[in-house]
């Protein structure tokens, strides 16, 4: 040890060493937990490419034809989800003349006025009430238009009788779109949207989306009306639980007649005053609301075999 003391380069030199070994020792741990991670990811891999050489190579006949089993089972849920959707919904009456329009129109006209008098609605079935169809009261629609036109027309008397069994207050105004066809356009494949609106976007055939039109066809309407909350949630309730028609409500604006609240902070008095009668009013929700309604009547086509750039030049399926 005093040998040790006395010779400071055997001192440093053992020191050195030691300090040598132990920095290789963890270096070679290190090492080899390192190899150890490397060769079980290697393993992993390998029984990865294992498992995959031995499965079938892919497409053989075999996948093939469960791929067609199950194409054709998707098209027949297709079919049966068209023919339901079809069958739901009234079907065109593509052979009515145009005279027959105006009489339907003239008769619903007046069953409605009845039922309005006897709802005790307040209603403009009196005047210019016309359900959007005014200008065929006294002019023929053109026969091409025909059948659309009824279908239209029927499904804004459903939609009519509908707001008259929920008792609404008032049917302030019912401005419904035009077809093409009524306009002199050559593509009746489309109706237009009402005044001051839009008519929702259809996917462009550059999306690779099929087009709306082979599908659907929409009637944009816009109605005014009102009502208690209660009959206009149950018109909205009824209007979208329709079993003859299919309804989308695009846009709603409701607009309550009163537009402030009772006083906060008053107590309430015992006597039975005309604001403590106005107050339980809107505390009870008896005010009335006006509604502003967007709605689009949607018919769903007969099945239609699309291009291959999923234009219009559709043919229909027999």
């Amino acid at each position: 040890m005093d040998s040790l003391k006395k010779n400071s380069f055997l001192t440093t030199f053992l020191a050195v060493l030691a300090i040598g070994t132990l920095g290789l020792g963890y270096l070679l741990f290190s090492s080899f937990k390192a190899h150890q991670a490397a060769s079980a990811a290697f393993d992993d891999e390998k029984d990865a490419v294992a498992t995959l050489q031995a499965k079938p190579l892919t497409p053989n006949k075999v996948n093939l034809e469960a791929r067609k089993a199950q194409v054709e089972q998707f098209a027949a849920t297709v079919t049966q989800l068209q023919q339901g959707l079809l069958a739901a919904q009234p079907p065109l009456d593509s052979e009515a003349p145009s005279d027959k329009f105006q009489t339907t129109l003239t008769e619903t006209l007046n069953a409605i006025k009845v039922q309005a008098e006897l709802t005790k609605l307040s209603s403009r079935a009196g005047s210019d009430f016309d359900l959007g169809f005014g200008k065929y009261l006294a002019n023929l629609p053109p026969k091409q238009a025909v059948p659309d036109l009824l279908y239209q027309l029927g499904a804004v008397d459903a939609m009519v009788r509908t707001m008259l069994t929920d008792r609404v207050s008032s049917i302030d105004d019912i401005n419904r779109a035009e077809l093409d066809v009524e306009t002199g356009k050559a593509d009746a494949s489309d109706a237009k949207p009402a005044a001051g609106r839009g008519a929702a976007k259809k996917p462009g055939s550059s999306t690779g989306v099929l087009a709306e039109d082979l599908v659907l066809k929409r009637y944009p309407m816009e109605i005014r009306f009102t009502g208690s909350p209660r009959s206009i949630q149950d018109v909205l309730n009824h209007l979208a639980a329709s079993k003859d028609y299919f309804y989308a409500v695009r846009s709603l604006r409701i607009e309550n007649e009163r537009k402030e609240g009772p006083p906060k902070g008053v107590a309430a008095t015992s006597d039975s005053s005309e604001e403590s009668k106005k107050d339980s009013v809107i505390v009870l929700g008896g005010e009335k609301v006006a509604v502003w309604l967007a709605v689009d009547l949607i018919r769903f086509l007969p099945p239609t075999v699309a291009s291959a750039d999923g234009k219009a030049d559709a043919k229909p399926i027999n």
